[in-house]
């Protein structure tokens, strides 16, 4: 089964305007378990790998989750970074927060 799925949001933004949510339904119906039940995250305008489903538990930390994709899985690494120095280039990797304009139709 592998190591449980862990992410993290800055306080100051999953709090940002009251829109980060727990939702425990959908469309006025029990969440469904492939939409994430028994309990999903969801925080707008941040990218979709935050908004957790199956939530096991909560934890507010000083720091980022311990989580494989949260410390080396969903980052945005250096130009220079390559797989012989990708433990350097962790070091400076951003988490991947914002999810970026894709397109836009006018």
């Amino acid at each position: 089964s592998g190591d449980p799925y862990g992410s993290s949001v800055p306080a100051r933004r999953a709090l940002r305007d009251g829109s980060a949510v727990l939702a425990y339904e959908m469309n006025g119906e029990p969440m469904p378990r492939d939409h994430g039940a028994p309990v999903r995250v969801i925080v707008p305008g941040v990218t979709g790998a935050r908004s957790v489903k199956w939530v096991a538990s909560l934890e507010v930390a000083d720091e980022e989750s311990e989580s494989f994709w949260q410390r080396q899985d969903y980052k945005i690494y250096p130009p220079n970074t390559s797989f012989d120095n990708l433990a350097q280039g962790a070091k400076h990797a951003i988490p991947i927060q914002d999810t970026p304009l894709q397109s836009a139709i006018t």
